[in-house]
């Protein structure tokens, strides 16, 4: 089964915070640099440049955010225990394969009608 589209995103981690306003900044002093290679380098060389009174308004902003995932989870959690579907109908994985397989032999299962040419 793939992801469910409904689940909350994880949140961005204080270096990502970080790098969302770093890179708008970057492309602003920087127009002809078009690599994000070298942007996520001198991020990186910026970010361990940094004091943690430096960092410290990126770890609250990610705390933020944190916040708010972890009580979008679990609202998201408790409609998945309820049953609730989130945009389709509930198949379990097994029902689901079950079903393909059975579609699978009834429509390729060899008959002595299809073997003769």
């Amino acid at each position: 089964m793939g992801k469910d589209p409904n689940k909350p995103k994880r949140p961005p981690t204080a270096y990502f915070v970080f790098l969302e306003e770093f890179r708008e900044k970057y492309k602003r002093d920087n127009p002809n640099n078009k690599l994000a290679s070298q942007v996520a380098k001198a991020c990186g060389v910026k970010w361990k440049s940094m004091s943690d009174q430096d960092k410290a308004p990126y770890v609250a902003k990610a705390a933020q955010k944190k916040a708010l995932y972890d009580s979008s989870l679990e609202e998201y959690r408790k409609k998945q225990e309820g049953g609730v579907a989130s945009g389709s109908p509930e198949v379990s994985e097994v029902g689901l394969e079950e079903s393909v397989g059975e579609v699978w032999f009834a429509r390729f299962e060899p008959t002595t009608s299809n073997l003769q040419h």
